[in-house]
């Protein structure tokens, strides 16, 4: 068999989970002894990592493969790694000739390459932005945005081509810096590159929509002084910006005999200039652990940059088909008991518009709540079937045209909002409070 010794790790779409994963792999093989080659036609290896939690997502996800797939060398090996890779497995061998790494199983790239240094003692990446940059040039930014701007464009290819300019001359996190403080948004992500540290991977729920669960498998905590000696590491390299990752944070620890207010205690009890980014946790575990979980976020709210705890619905009816575990009642009452605790906190949700048999009445059950709770932004987004969930075999499917609809709705009671091209994921954010 033929021993690959080049490797293109590239990143199509995806959250900071995949990011790191990504970033992860760069490292790992780089510890294996390959190089790695950034376009994908001179690598005998392509590893490509995908998202598709949502329909039009995966269907973005398969148009960015596809492109990169034309591009590869003819004998190369193509690997599909990310939720991608768990949630439509089938589809992937159907229109790519691929091996499919699902991340329950990332472990499985051991074998493929017959590793001297296994994945699980290679170090995590906390600063992605770098790899991720880099993991991207196999694509032009019209390519990534296909409905970009010509100034967008080019602006761009001038970020891309500074970068390369300053990691030339100094470290890879200074031209992080002064590249996001230059092309940064008004409301954009603050300059200060971020450093992620992922606390679990899985997570316990068995909500009926979601097929993440599945790609990602069963709650897998990691130590919390392992999680620890991470933020130690961050803190001693002068960041200040972290983001806490996990598909569920809230169920942090329950594996191995702690809990995700342990966590927070832990990582409070640390000195320093920093704020955190909490993604997500589950309200499920904010009323399971009340008031201890709300009164440490509150306590340290000065310290929380964004705080997302996804409610979906606010119909009962609606949250026992997703299985969500808890009422409308009980989550409005730990949300707003937070919100009084903390009143400059801010806080961020999701709400899944659409879910089979959702009325007019459980579409206004949801914006009760989210008028309720006053968060400071919202996700909405539009239910689409995913393969192997059971909410994608339950009748009474709502059409397109009637999520789009409420999505408009929720469109006009929040005037801050912010419309991208996928109608599945719309970001909605509230004036900023008083």
């Amino acid at each position: 068999m033929k021993v690959h010794k080049t490797v293109c790790v590239a990143f199509a779409v995806g959250c900071p989970r995949n990011q790191m994963d990504t970033a992860w792999l760069t490292s790992y093989f780089q510890a294996n002894g390959w190089r790695l080659e950034p376009h994908a036609q001179n690598a005998d290896m392509v590893v490509v990592a995908g998202r598709g939690f949502a329909a039009d997502v995966e269907n973005e996800s398969f148009r960015l493969l596809s492109l990169i797939d034309k591009r590869r060398r003819r004998h190369s090996q193509l690997v599909v790694v990310g939720c991608l890779a768990g949630i439509n497995a089938q589809r992937l061998q159907q229109e790519f000739d691929a091996t499919v790494i699902p991340p329950a199983d990332i472990h499985r790239f051991d074998e493929i390459i017959g590793a001297s240094v296994p994945l699980k003692d290679v170090q995590p990446v906390n600063c992605v932005e770098p790899r991720i940059l880099a993991a991207r040039a196999n694509w032009t930014a019209r390519e990534i945005h296909p409905d970009l701007s010509a100034f967008a464009a080019f602006k761009h290819r001038t970020k891309r081509s500074l970068y390369a300019l300053l990691c030339h001359f100094g470290s890879e996190r200074f031209a992080v810096r002064a590249v996001r403080r230059l092309c940064r948004r008004a409301v954009a992500a603050p300059a200060d590159p971020t450093f992620y540290i992922r606390v679990a991977r899985g997570c316990l729920e068995e909500c009926t929509y979601c097929a993440i669960r599945r790609a990602a498998g069963t709650l897998r905590s990691k130590p919390l002084n392992n999680v620890l000696a991470e933020f130690d590491r961050g803190l001693a390299q002068k960041y200040k910006d972290f983001e806490i990752l996990g598909e569920d944070v809230g169920s942090y620890g329950l594996d191995i005999g702690t809990n995700c207010v342990e966590l927070f205690e832990a990582l409070f009890r640390r000195q320093g200039a920093y704020r955190l980014v909490v993604t997500d946790i589950n309200v499920r575990y904010l009323i399971h652990f009340a008031p201890a979980l709300a009164d440490i976020l509150a306590a340290h709210a000065h310290r929380v940059r964004r705080l997302k705890i996804p409610v979906q619905s606010g119909s009962d009816r609606i949250l026992r088909r997703m299985k969500r575990g808890y009422t409308s009642a009980e989550a409005t009452a730990a949300l707003a008991y937070l919100r009084a605790k903390a009143p400059t906190l801010f806080m961020e949700t999701h709400a899944l518009v659409g879910f089979p048999g959702e009325t007019d009445q459980d579409f206004q059950a949801t914006m009760d709540l989210l008028r309720a709770v006053r968060f400071d932004h919202v996700q909405a987004y539009r239910y689409t079937d995913r393969p192997g969930t059971a909410a994608s075999d339950m009748p009474n499917k709502v059409p397109e045209w009637v999520q789009r609809e409420r999505i408009k709705v929720l469109v006009r009671e929040f005037p801050q909002a912010q419309i991208p091209k996928c109608l599945s994921l719309i970001h909605i954010s509230e004036p900023t409070r008083p």
